[in-house]
This record gives structure tokens, sequence and C-alpha cells, in this order.
């Protein structure tokens, strides 16, 4: 599918969509209730969609493969959940998934008793995991994806002895832990946080709650930036001020785009494509740090970002782990740009693309029903013009 953005401006009052992120955490800890909990303000997306099935399928102990769509947050974190509970599960997912970083989990589910089958010439489906998570001390490396370290501690509680679990490289997205953390303990569980890790104390049991999902300060933050454009007004309602969300810092970072701002960027690495477009806009230049992470998503979103500036008139360089803007013009667009089928750079350039002198086309932007379906609905809500065609 393709959208056709004219320039304009956003201006008006929407509600932030739930966090995603809290969502797959808040039904992994339903999960190790046995289902018993209320869970309110979920948007039903592709991934959370994917999570929801992917427990359903566990509690029942339902025969079958679990499809986890493109979804990396549901296989990695119901790998781990499955061998916790000792349940025999086999997974499949889609094209982009097959291929996406899953060998750390695979080698410590061999590490610690449970038994892995993977992969054909497609990846690494079809993907089983047989026997019950062992052990007492778990040693994670935190330079890849904290997904992992993640779905560990939600896993734990339920293995019924004392764990510990050791980070043995630096951490990155370290604040995506924090939100992990804070989800369990409102579910009844705690974990002591210590010098390289955390200990988990056995015969823990999550508790049956009610648990309102959060606003998500990843998808406010693309019609926020709209504000940085030329009349843009834009008021995000459902955001908690007390969030431990890590995106929450692009508040504060967006109005301080250009003027030679560095950021550091490895705690937030899903808000790096619409930061990296507003700052075309920035006066001055803006540089992106610890960015290389983007070249393992979905695809090389670093390339993506790049080439779509570029071709919209912008100003960009990348390196393996750096991008440099030099902003402060009006983009002339008047082109057809690819998002590669990227839910994230596909709104990002259809923010930017208000900025533009000329309208935009956007390939591949179907793909934002994965995490966003409503984006267009509230873009045009707002005032934005959107043509969208198959």
């Amino acid at each position: 599918m393709d959208a056709k953005i004219y320039p304009g401006k956003l201006v008006g009052e929407i509600k932030a969509p739930p966090s995603k992120s809290v969502a797959h955490r808040a039904m992994i800890c339903d999960m190790f209730t046995g289902g018993r909990c209320e869970l309110s303000n979920i948007e039903w997306t592709e991934e959370t969609l994917a999570t929801k099935s992917a427990v359903a399928a566990i509690l029942a102990k339902r025969e079958g493969p679990i499809d986890c769509c493109e979804s990396a947050t549901t296989l990695r974190f119901m790998l781990i959940a499955a061998a916790a509970l000792g349940r025999t599960a086999s997974f499949t997912g889609g094209e982009r998934l097959a291929t996406r970083m899953l060998a750390p989990a695979l080698t410590l589910l061999k590490n610690h008793g449970v038994t892995t089958s993977s992969g054909t010439a497609l990846g690494w489906f079809p993907l089983s995991v047989q026997g019950k998570l062992r052990g007492e001390k778990f040693f994670v490396r935190g330079d890849i994806s904290t997904q992992f370290l993640s779905a560990l501690l939600l896993a734990l509680p339920v293995i019924g002895r004392d764990c510990e679990i050791a980070v043995t490289t630096p951490l990155i997205s370290k604040d995506f832990l924090a939100v992990t953390i804070d989800v369990m303990e409102q579910f009844g569980v705690k974990v002591k946080t210590m010098e390289n890790g955390w200990m988990i104390r056995g015969k823990q049991y999550y508790q049956p709650t009610k648990f309102v999902i959060e606003g998500d300060y990843i998808y406010a933050a693309h019609f926020l930036s709209a504000n940085l454009l030329p009349r843009g007004n834009v008021e995000v309602l459902g955001l908690s001020a007390n969030s431990k969300l890590p995106d929450k810092a692009v508040l504060d970072i967006l109005p301080a785009l250009g003027n030679g701002l560095e950021i550091d960027a490895k705690d937030i690495p899903d808000c790096i494509p619409v930061m990296a477009m507003m700052a075309a806009f920035a006066p001055g230049k803006t540089t992106l740090v610890n960015v290389g992470r983007l070249r393992m998503k979905q695809n090389d979103r670093l390339t993506v970002i790049k080439e779509g500036i570029t071709q919209l008139g912008g100003v960009i360089e990348v390196t393996d782990d750096t991008i440099v803007v030099s902003g402060g013009k009006r983009m002339k667009g008047g082109v057809t740009v690819s998002s590669n089928g990227d839910h994230r750079i596909a709104m990002a350039f259809a923010i930017g693309a208000l900025g533009c002198e000329r309208p935009v086309v956007i390939t591949g932007v179907e793909s934002i029903i994965k995490s966003y379906p409503n984006f267009f609905r509230d873009f045009k809500t707002l005032g934005g013009t959107a043509e969208l065609r198959e």
C-alpha cells in the first residue's frame, strides 16, 4: 500500500495509543496467573494479537505451531515462558522474523535443560522447545537485545527456586528492563537489583489483578513532532507522567533538535527514525550516536532512513554507529520514497512529508498495521491529508 502525503500542518488533540511494550509484558504476567487478570486499554495490533494468541495456545496446551507473525517480542518472550512452564511448543512466523537475532536465547535454553530444534532454508522456523527450564544462575549478554533479559525476568519466578541473572556485557536499552520489573511488581512479583544483574526469589506467584495499559511515548512522539513544523499544534493525551518507558525522553529531545545537539540513542532505538526525520528541519547539526543496532531490526533501518531523507532533499550522513543530520531548510519532496515495509520509518516519513514543499508518496505503509493501525485515522483527524492506495 502507498500513501500520498500533502504538505500541511497537524492541529488538535488525540489520545496516545496504548504501549505495546507494556501490553506484551502484562499478557505474559497474566499467563502466569492462568489467565485470571483483567487487562484493559490494549490496542489489538498484529504484534499484540500475536502475543494474545500465543498465550492462549500455551494456556490451552494446544498442539500445532504458534504463529508469532513478525513480532520478535512475542517469539522471544514466549520461547522462554514455555520453557519455564515445561511446555512442549513449536513456533513459526513471518519471513523477516525467521532471520531475527535469536541464537542467544536458544543457547541459553540449551544450557539450562531445554531441547530446541530449528532451522530450514527459511531461517529459524519451524522452531520447537521441549523440557523445563532449570538452573540457579543464568549468564546473559546485555549488548544484543534486552528482550532476552526481560523474557528471563518474567519467567524465572515460576520455576520454583531462587535464581540469579548475571549480565556479562554492558547493557543496552536498560530502561526497558525497568519497565519489565515495574510491570512484574504490579502483579505481585519482586525483583532485587544487584550490581551486575538481578536476584529473583523462588516461590513467588503472579497475582490476578486489574491492569490498565499506559499510553505509548513512541507513537505519541510522531504527532508531537508535527509541532516542530510551521503552525503545528498537537496535544497528546493519556501519557503517564510517572512512566518508566525510556521513550519518555523524546519529549525533551524533540524541541532541542539541531544547534549541535548530540543524542545518545542506545536506550531509545525506536525513536531514531522520527528524530532523524525531524532533525532535517531543525537549524544546525544533530548527531545521534549508538544507533548501530538499527541495522539488525526488520531491515537495515539506517540505510532506509538515509535513502529516504536524502530523496526528500535533506542532508544526512550515516556511519556504522552514528547519524549526522544537517537541517534548517524546507525539503522539496515531490518524490516517491520507500519505507521498505518498516512501520516506524513509514510513520516518520509521513510526518516529515508534511513539511515538504510538494507531496510525497511513501510505499510500504501497510506495515503500520503491525503496531499502530489507526495512525492514518489519527493523522487525518488532526488535519493531515493522506491518500491511501493499494
